[in-house]
């Protein structure tokens, strides 16, 4: 289970949200999406930080993120396909 709380809620260009996983030890981090459009689409640009003195919290939350962003691409990619 994750908690956290919104910092910031400006839509459509940015959202952040505090981050505390149950299965970690680490303290609240800090996840920051922002959208900018940009010719042909929007660039999403994404910030997960607070990981300071947790190495291997932020190896697998990196890798993490490489997964679900990876997830995202796909699923665009089809939508487009389908117009």
């Amino acid at each position: 289970m994750v908690h956290g709380t919104y910092l910031e809620v400006d839509r459509p260009r940015a959202l952040a949200y505090t981050w505390m996983p149950s299965w970690d030890t680490l303290p609240a981090t800090t996840v920051r999406f922002t959208l900018t459009p940009i010719a042909g689409g929007t660039r999403l640009n994404l910030l997960h930080d607070g990981f300071a003195g947790f190495d291997k919290s932020q190896t697998g939350h990196t890798e993490g993120w490489k997964r679900v962003l990876g997830w995202l691409s796909a699923y665009s990619e089809r939508k487009d396909a389908s117009k």
